[in-house]
């Protein structure tokens, strides 16, 4: 078997490298990276559609030094091939608790090990089918401190965003048409209960909206008539 080494004098693309090399080499080398003790990476970037073994991330991933406040966290289309305890690759069911996907925990608990505490900017594409659970998204970043939230999951409801992010300022949901799930998020227990929210980015999927439905600017009005008094 090939041996190839990788010596790397920045940290900045270290992540994205370690991606394209796995796929080229995967099959026919093992692949071994050298980074700079003081090489700290200031962001996690994996958005790209892709099926990755957890034995891959660790592995290929495990020499990546990261500072604990990251620029943002980018996770992509990914499906995460499960490591039994034989070392066999397994995939996991596709509806692993009946409600969703759950293998996006494991990304997060690779940061978590790494030492990051605080992510600036979590971005999640969230729309193969099925998409991660409530529970598994709670699980996955409840204890990380984000401030910009925008998991690309359609109608997620607002008790998984307030509890998986109650620091967030900023915050992007994806909207189906869904009536109830457009006057959850703005009644007073909803978003608004974020109490350091500024600013929510409403996406419409416009292919979906028929005729009597609500449209945004009745979230905008449900929010407007939350108390805006500063909370304690």
């Amino acid at each position: 078997m090939i041996r190839l080494s990788i010596f790397f004098m920045g940290g900045a693309l270290v992540s994205d490298f370690l991606l394209v090399s796995q796929k080229i080499f995967r099959c026919d080398c093992d692949v071994v990276v050298n980074v700079r003790e003081t090489d700290r990476q200031i962001y996690f970037d994996l958005y790209r559609s892709m099926t990755i073994s957890e034995e891959g991330i660790e592995d290929g991933l495990n020499y990546l030094r990261f500072e604990d406040i990251l620029q943002y966290v980018a996770i992509g289309s990914i499906r995460i091939e499960k490591r039994t305890s034989n070392h066999r690759l397994k995939k996991r069911p596709t509806k692993p608790d009946g409600n969703g996907r759950n293998d996006i925990i494991f990304l997060f608990n690779f940061l978590r090990n790494k030492g990051v505490k605080h992510i600036i900017r979590v971005i999640v594409d969230d729309t193969l089918d099925p998409p991660h659970s409530d529970e598994s998204i709670e699980k996955a970043v409840g204890g990380l401190r984000v401030e910009k939230w925008d998991w690309r999951k359609f109608d997620l409801c607002a008790e998984t965003i307030t509890t998986a992010a109650p620091d967030a300022r900023e915050v992007d949901v994806y909207w189906s048409g869904n009536n109830a799930v457009l006057r959850s998020w703005g009644e007073p227990a909803g978003l608004a209960s974020l109490r350091k929210l500024e600013l929510v980015n409403l996406h419409v999927n416009q292919v979906s909206l028929r005729p009597g439905y609500l449209y945004p600017r009745e979230f905008y009005h449900n929010a407007d008539r939350v108390d805006k008094s500063p909370k304690q």
